[in-house]
């Protein structure tokens, strides 16, 4: 999986929740209308229908348009697309403005005829004027045409990656690969969190920049390699270099890609790049790629805790999960067997290792201590119990994988998480698994 957000889970129905709370929140600089948007959203005096008609009223000022839209979103949906592709269509909308309401309406999810529609539209803004606006100095958070044709590729952002089959168009390669050369945003002049730098300094990095290789990887993009080994190798923002390392693994012949895949396993800050090589590598059909799988090779490496764990194997699940072949067996068996996370699939808080700064929920909700202020988790018994959802469901899929893979082989490493884990529900999951008869998980022959 590309990078998608620092916790993993930015899909679409994540993104529209963490969208819908930051709408329904008072900005730092609440003007009289954000106050007045936030009181509609919290009444508990007016019905549904009530607040989406008094929601509606601000749409004339453009600012807060989107605002608005994701807190519509929150109380009927199908009011919101409406709004949104109404808004959307205006004449006067500006670039910026079409921009922030095609994210929008991404995460909102958008009515069926608006893709073909904002895919016409983003495909002529990269084209007409596209590089000289990305490549300007600009504002973290700030919105670009190439930014989000990048971010849709990538499944980023709360886009959906397939909408890009509609975008594909050989026009915009040159721009893409010169906009490689983008330079770091800089810090907003309006601060929107207690981590923002001074305004107008470099972050130090550029999230849009750190995608534009994926969308040339998809694009078949052979022409740009000579600039993604440049980045691969020289550039210092750890996400360009990353996704470079993809796009390399799926735009090269794999008799070119041995000299890149060498520097990579022999550089000592390179391995972490393995992985999404490899999965460049199985985009293009190599399935020696799966190799690379291992979690060994990523940034999260060695730390081994519970949820960097389920993270990496969240990361990886989608790469083997279509390929229908024995050549996953290796991943397969590696994330099942790797001790620190077998000792996740048994619930075994001796050996288990957590996250002492994660905040304690019992129930759903944040245990306080005597003084009101939250409580961190004390112990791994503790956290497993916290993630178990996240837990139970990533074994879920890892069994998936095993059976879709018909992988017979694996069958003993199951039944020996299944009669040792604490967890009755992963006990469950390994009962139903080892039901299925021999022959319909045969092996490949």
């Amino acid at each position: 999986m590309l990078y998608r957000a620092v916790s993993g889970v930015c899909v679409a129905s994540g993104a529209l929740f963490f969208a819908v709370a930051l709408a329904s929140a008072q900005p730092p600089s609440a003007t009289k209308a954000d106050i007045e948007i936030g009181e509609i959203v919290r009444s508990t005096e007016l019905s549904k229908q009530q607040k989406i008609e008094r929601l509606a009223k601000y749409f004339s000022e453009e600012r807060l348009q989107v605002r608005v839209l994701y807190c519509m979103a929150e109380l009927d949906k199908a009011a919101a697309q409406k709004a949104g592709l109404e808004l959307f269509r205006k004449p006067m909308a500006t670039r910026d403005t079409k921009l922030r309401l095609g994210r929008c309406l991404a995460r909102i999810g958008p009515p069926q005829e608006f893709a073909a529609e904002y895919a016409r539209f983003l495909v002529q803004a990269v084209l007409d004027g596209g590089q000289e606006e990305f490549l300007a100095r600009r504002e973290d958070g700030s919105f670009s045409a190439v930014g989000e044709y990048a971010y849709i590729a990538s499944g980023f952002e709360g886009h959906k990656a397939d909408m890009f089959a509609g975008l594909k168009d050989p026009r915009v390669i040159p721009i893409l690969i010169k906009c490689l050369d983008a330079p770091e945003t800089v810090w907003p002049s309006e601060a929107r969190s207690c981590m923002d730098g001074k305004p107008g300094e470099s972050t130090g990095r550029n999230g849009e920049r750190a995608h534009v290789p994926v969308a040339l990887a998809k694009l078949g993009a052979v022409e740009a390699v000579p600039k993604l080994k440049e980045a691969l190798f020289t550039h210092r923002d750890y996400w360009l270099r990353y996704h470079s390392a993809y796009a390399l693994g799926r735009l090269m012949e794999r008799k070119d890609s041995r000299e890149i895949e060498k520097w990579l396993n022999e550089g000592k800050d390179a391995r972490q790049f393995l992985f999404p090589f490899g999965e460049g590598l199985i985009a293009r059909g190599e399935l020696d790629g799966v190799k690379y799988l291992a979690f060994e090779h990523s940034a999260w490496a060695g730390k081994d805790t519970i949820n960097s764990l389920t993270y990496m194997v969240e990361q990886r699940l989608p790469i083997v999960s279509g390929l229908q072949s024995q050549a996953t067996e290796p991943f397969l068996r590696h994330a099942l067997e790797y001790p620190p996370l077998r000792a996740v699939w048994l619930f075994d808080d001796e050996h288990a290792k957590y996250e002492p700064y994660l905040e304690w929920y019992e129930g759903g909700k944040l245990k306080r201590d005597a003084s009101g202020q939250p409580m961190k988790v004390p112990n791994a018994e503790v956290a497993l119990r916290q993630s178990e959802e996240r837990i139970v469901a990533v074994f879920g899929k890892l069994l998936e994988g095993v059976r879709t893979n018909r992988l017979a082989s694996l069958s003993g490493v199951v039944s020996d998480i299944g009669g040792k884990t604490k967890s009755a529900r992963i006990q469950r999951l390994c009962q139903e698994h080892l039901k299925l008869t021999p022959g319909s998980l045969r092996k490949e022959p």
